[in-house]
């Protein structure tokens, strides 16, 4: 240790007065290796043990080493410097006592170590620097001689997506862009610099000029700029090993031109920029946009997400051209779907881009469509076409009519109109089992005696999105008229069809009446209607007002007459069915007050109306004439019995039981009388009977 007394005057004159003290040193000193003068060679030192020698092998070079050396004990004392035997190379070993700088830090300074440049050139074995202090304290620092002649990787100068390379690329921009510089770095020796030049030349078509001189740039961020930009980013290491990564910028200042040029699916069109759907149903399209850029070209198409109830497409940047045409590329999106009824989205944009990251755009306008076309028309047999269709009837199987095929529709356009014909079969006014026919043309339909059956014209229109408008009319041909069988329900009065005739009792007393009924069939058209007229001829005493029924069963008002009415009065039933085939049955009144004749009854072998005695044990037998009537007709023969009780064998008035006989035997009990009777009916009332008596003993 060194102590110093400084005095110092007001004047600053000093005087010092020093004492060492000397003290046991054992600590090595501290070397720090670095280059005097150097060519072609870098030192790097890792350690107080360990330094690295970089050198370039291909190149001749020499370097010397300043072994700067600490030491706060002892203080340094020198610095060995090894020799190198390796061929190629030249050092002799030395000891250096002598330095630049005062305790306790002094650098020593090696002669020059050289090498002459060769491919074949080795690397020297591992050398010894040896530093050593006051005290004789020394500490070896290993030096590792590594040739390096490798240039510096990783660097690059990426613009608008394109990376340069050491061959030089070429990428597309608009005038103004920034670039993304990754420097060179360097494994070895280390990097030393990274420097970007940029040079302009001019651009004609898609061909650069001849490029000016280059400048060196710090940064790349260009605005309204032109022509061609060459940048070159140049990597150099610490041994001056050197690379390029090249990028030719060609500046694009105009964007493309883009359209949406088609749509492809169901239920969907597309005029100009509006894109039609049918609201009405569910379906799906794909859209079709081209991009049109003459320098340098289309990129991409992007159609954007769809958010709209009822509304599926997810956002989408189709980069894949379906085709390309010259400068016009063109791009097909992913499916558009709806579902029944969506709202309507918004203005849709679809943006392209060219290869210069330009942009352009193209709007459509989603228009929903759920009407059909207009402007049709349709009539046949003097009855207009509907909608939901329309009916009418010939019974000749000739009529004729007009069409007009629709032509107009005010949404997304009309495309197609046709008219049908077909025929089927009919059957108790129902069509059924349509098949198709010659369809009508020029306008007009014509038909001549068609034979009985359904004909069922169509006039069909259809818009550009499928929605369809229809009329329609169904001519029913029916030949056939119907028929009908002629009834009646009341009382003392009858329907003889046979004949037809109605039968009346006019004796039957005030208050009597009856209604018509009318049994229709009718297998065509159907669409009966029965007609009960008033009156015809003479109706004294009859009263009746006419009616018509359209349902079944078809029944006029009720017909009544006074008692003592005896006119002979007329109706006619009317039948027509709805293709106006019709039926009439003339029935004409007929007074029959005529009691039914003929009849006769043997019981027990008597016939008389007198009480007749039997004692037979046997069964009576019953012989029964039945009456019968020349007027309306027998309704009921019916034989009935009534037994009475007798009082010292003679017959008394109190009953005691009655019935009726269907057999031709009667088996009596004894000591009772017997009264059968034999009534005949006919169907408006009029009676006649036979009677026996008979007293069983």
């Amino acid at each position: 240790y060194r102590y110093t007394l400084t005095g110092t005057d007001n004047l600053g004159n000093t005087s010092t007065v020093s004492v060492i003290v000397s003290m046991t040193d054992n600590a090595d000193p501290t070397p720090v290796l670095t280059m005097g003068t150097a060519t072609n060679a870098v030192l790097k030192q890792s350690s107080s043990t360990a330094a690295t020698i970089y050198y370039r092998k291909d190149l001749s070079g020499s370097f010397t080493l300043v072994n700067t050396l600490t030491d706060y004990a002892s203080g340094p004392k020198s610095s060995l410097f090894p020799s190198i035997s390796t061929t190629g190379w030249t050092h002799n070993s030395e000891t250096v006592t002598s330095g630049t700088g005062t305790r306790p830090t002094i650098a020593y300074t090696s002669t020059s170590w050289s090498w002459t440049g060769s491919g074949s050139l080795t690397n020297p074995s591992s050398k010894n620097v040896t530093s050593s202090d006051q005290a004789n304290n020394t500490i070896n620092t290993a030096l590792t001689f590594v040739s390096d002649t490798t240039a510096p990787t990783g660097g690059s100068i990426t613009v608008n997506g394109t990376a340069s390379t050491n061959g030089g690329t070429t990428a597309f921009a608009p005038n103004t862009f920034t670039a993304t510089v990754a420097d060179f770095t360097d494994a070895v020796a280390g990097i030393g610099t990274n420097v970007i030049t940029r040079a302009t030349a001019t651009l004609t078509g898609s061909t650069c000029g001849t490029f000016g001189t280059a400048a060196v740039v710090a940064s790349i961020s260009e605005s309204g700029a032109t022509g061609c930009i060459k940048y070159v980013l140049t990597g150099t290491d610490l041994l001056a090993n050197a690379t390029t990564s090249t990028i030719t910028v060609k500046v694009d200042g105009s964007g493309p031109t883009v359209a949406v040029s088609g749509e492809t699916g169901a239920n969907s069109y597309r005029d100009g920029s509006n894109i039609y759907y049918r609201s009405g149903s569910s379906g799906s399209f794909t859209l079709t946009a081209t991009v049109n850029d003459a320098f340098p070209g289309a990129e991409s198409a992007t159609f954007p997400a769809i958010a709209t109830t009822g509304w599926t497409h997810s956002a989408e940047d189709v980069t894949s051209a379906t085709s390309t045409s010259g400068t016009v590329t063109t791009y097909t999106s992913s499916s558009f779907s709806w579902s029944a009824s969506p709202s309507v989205p918004a203005t849709y944009t679809v943006t392209g881009a060219d290869q210069s990251g330009n942009t352009g755009t193209a709007d459509v306008t989603f228009v929903a469509d759920a009407a059909g076309p207009t402007a049709g028309a349709l009539a046949v047999n003097s009855v207009d076409g509907t909608s939901v269709g329309s009916t009418s009837y010939s019974k000749t199987g000739t009529f004729s009519g007009t069409f007009t095929q629709f032509s107009a529709d005010a949404g997304s356009g009309f495309a197609s109109s046709s008219i049908t014909k077909e025929s089927g079969t009919l059957t108790n006014g129902t069509c059924a089992s349509y098949s198709a026919g010659t369809a009508p043309t020029g306008g007009s339909i014509s038909e001549t005696t068609l034979a009985a059956g359904c004909y069922r014209y169509t006039v069909t229109g259809t818009d550009n999105v499928g929605n369809t408008s229809v009329l329609q009319t169904v001519v029913m041909v029916d030949k056939t008229a119907p028929t009908q069988v002629v009834s009646e329900t009341g009382s003392a009065s009858y329907v003889d069809n046979a004949n037809s005739r109605i039968y009346y009792n006019g004796s039957a007393g005030s208050g009597r009446s009856f209604t018509l009924t009318s049994a229709v069939t009718e297998a065509g058209s159907g669409g009966v209607t029965v007609t009960f007229p008033s009156l015809a001829g003479t109706s004294t005493g009859f009263s009746f007002t006419n009616s018509a029924d359209s349902t079944s069963p078809f029944t006029s008002n009720s017909v009544t007459w006074s008692s003592g009415t005896t006119s002979t009065p007329t109706i006619t039933v009317n039948a027509t069915d709805a293709a106006g085939n019709s039926n009439d049955k003339l029935l004409t009144f007929v007074n029959d007050i005529t009691n039914p004749s003929g009849g006769a009854l043997t019981i027990a072998g008597f016939t008389t109306n007198s009480t007749s005695n039997n004692t037979s044990s046997s069964p009576w037998s019953i012989t029964q004439t039945n009456f019968t009537d020349a007027g309306s007709g027998i309704s009921l023969n019916e034989l009935t019995y009534t037994r009475f009780t007798t009082d010292r064998g003679v017959c008394t008035s109190t009953s005691d039981g009655s019935g009726t006989i269907s057999t031709s035997s009667f088996t009596p009990s004894n000591g009772k009388c017997y009264e059968f009777v034999l009534t005949g009916t006919d169907n408006v009332g009029n009676t006649n009977t036979v009677t026996v008596y008979i007293r069983k003993r």
